[in-house]
C-alpha cells in the first residue's frame, strides 16, 4: 500500500508517509485503519507527508472523502489535527476548502514538514532521524508555506 504510518507518543502522534500513485481509496482505507487501530489515541495529531505522491489529480475527490469520513461521529477524531505536507498547489486548495467542524478536526496544508511539526508540537529533526526508511524526496515547488482551513 502506498501509505504507511507509525504511532508515536503513546498513540497521540501519527507519522504517515504517502508515496507513488495514491488513490482516494488508499486514503479512505488509511483513515479507516486509524479509526480502528487500538494504538491510536483520541484527539491524535497526524503528520501526513505527501511530498512523494506522484499524481495529485484526485485532490478534489480526496477532499470529499476525508470530509465524509471525518463527519461521522467518532471520539478519536474530536480535536484531531492533520498537517498535510505537499508539493502541489491543488493540495493547498484542498486545505483551504476542507470543512469538518462538526467532528472537531483541523486540517492545514504545509509545504515544509518542519513548519507542520511546529504546528503539531513535534520535533521534525528527531522524527526524521528516527525514521530513515522514507522514500527519496522529490523537488518541492515554491508555494505558500501555510494555507489555513477555516
Amino acid at each position: 500500500m502506498p501509505i504507511e504510518y507509525t504511532t508515536l507518543d503513546q498513540g497521540t502522534f501519527i507519522y504517515t508517509r504517502a508515496y507513488g500513485n495514491v488513490q482516494v481509496a488508499d486514503i479512505v482505507a488509511h483513515e479507516q485503519r486509524l479509526l480502528t487501530d487500538p494504538r491510536v489515541g483520541p484527539g491524535y495529531r497526524q503528520l501526513l507527508d505527501c511530498r512523494w505522491v506522484s499524481d495529485d489529480s484526485d485532490a478534489d475527490d480526496l477532499l470529499r472523502s476525508l470530509a465524509d469520513i471525518h463527519s461521522r461521529a467518532n471520539m478519536k477524531l474530536r480535536g484531531a489535527r492533520y498537517a498535510v505536507v505537499a508539493h502541489g498547489s491543488q493540495w493547498f486548495n484542498l486545505g483551504s476548502q476542507y470543512r469538518c467542524g462538526l467532528a472537531g478536526v483541523t486540517l492545514i496544508v504545509f509545504n515544509d514538514p518542519g513548519t507542520a511539526c511546529i504546528w503539531l508540537g513535534a520535533n521534525y529533526t528527531e522524527l526524521s532521524s528516527a525514521h530513515t526508511d522514507l522514500p527519496a524526496q522529490i523537488p518541492v515547488s515554491h508555494v505558500p508555506a501555510v494555507v489555513p482551513a477555516f
